[in-house]
């Protein structure tokens, strides 16, 4: 029997919450449906647990490549006219196949669904959309989510879509990897720019889980400049290669948040472990090779700045005048 739809599952060292994930989807899932894990070198249960379901599931062993090697190592086992992800401590709504399959039957070349977050500390009831966003409009969201008007659609992940396979063959779209920050981002936008058709389905069908952000262990990463710079190319190769000189102004907005992700995770932590005169040399380095001040100019002045929330637009400015006491005050009441 042909299939219709490959769901693919990354799973690493996700023996907490894989049943729950595949008893979901092989609940509702007939032989039209392919699901796919892919145990990306876990070092616990996942194997023995993707083996118990025999069959049932098309399994895939490798090594560590982390989430976009095993995303892609998935879309080359790919038999299904569409694909979609589901993340492994993830799970889908009750009706999601019967959805996607009725759905796909609109043969768009991406389908939209509404998600939840469970572990919010507060559910906000789902929006559906009114007026659906242009292919304009969902570019723009991708890159400065503050303009995004629906809670629950985010269209920087990878979830919580359906993708026509042929049209990620044709455009020969994969996930980048040796990303560490915004692959999902990365992979969507060139999905995005090839697209010429989708559609929105105005229903829960997605239900994620944040898993705890401010974990002590993520405190300090000593790459996250690099983190950010392999990024940044990554975005900028797609700005360049569809022409997208546009998105300009959005994307100068996106970039603006990297002194909060390093004020986060580097520069709070090479205060207190080198000093105020290293880490202002560092801070100011970075201002400069990431042109912030340019970009934070033109942000101000196009008036998107007023889409940030107050805080971060405190941040901001006192990076643009280098209020250096300032930030390392912000540094330490927040993080």
């Amino acid at each position: 029997m042909n299939k219709q739809l490959s769901i693919i599952i990354p799973a690493f060292n996700a023996e907490k919450n894989l049943r729950r994930c595949l008893d979901c989807l092989l609940s509702q899932a007939d032989g039209s449906c392919q699901v796919i894990v892919v145990n990306d070198g876990s070092r616990d249960g996942t194997g023995d647990i993707c083996a118990s379901y025999g069959g049932k599931i098309t399994y895939i062993d490798k090594r560590n490549g982390g989430v976009s090697s095993a995303r892609n190592a998935g879309l080359k086992a790919a038999l299904g006219e569409y694909v979609t992800f589901v993340d492994s401590d993830d799970f889908v709504s009750d009706d999601f196949v019967a959805l996607a399959l009725g759905e796909m039957t609109t043969h768009k070349d991406v389908y939209f669904f509404l998600h939840r977050q469970d572990d919010a500390k507060t559910q906000i009831e789902p929006v559906p959309f009114g007026n659906e966003p242009g292919k304009e409009d969902i570019i723009r969201y991708t890159l400065f989510s503050k303009e995004n008007p629906n809670p629950n659609m985010n269209f920087r992940s990878v979830w919580g879509k359906m993708i026509r396979r042929s049209l990620l063959d044709e455009h020969s779209i994969i996930f980048p990897e040796g990303l560490a920050l915004g692959e999902d981002m990365v992979f969507m936008l060139y999905v995005y720019s090839a697209m010429n058709t989708y559609s929105f389905v105005n229903k829960v069908a997605y239900h994620y889980f944040f898993l705890n952000p401010d974990s002590a262990t993520n405190r300090s990463k000593p790459n996250m400049e690099a983190i950010i710079e392999a990024n940044d190319a990554a975005l900028s190769t797609w700005m360049r290669e569809e022409n997208n000189t546009e998105y300009d102004l959005y994307y100068y907005s996106y970039r603006l948040n990297d002194v909060i992700l390093m004020l986060k995770f580097r520069w709070m932590y090479m205060l207190k472990h080198d000093g105020i005169k290293k880490t202002i040399h560092a801070i100011s380095d970075f201002l400069n090779r990431l042109d912030f001040d340019m970009r934070y100019d033109a942000v101000r002045n196009s008036g998107l700045i007023g889409h940030c929330p107050a805080a971060q637009r405190i941040i901001y400015y006192a990076f643009r005048e280098r209020l250096y006491p300032v930030i390392f005050c912000i540094g330490k009441l927040k993080y």
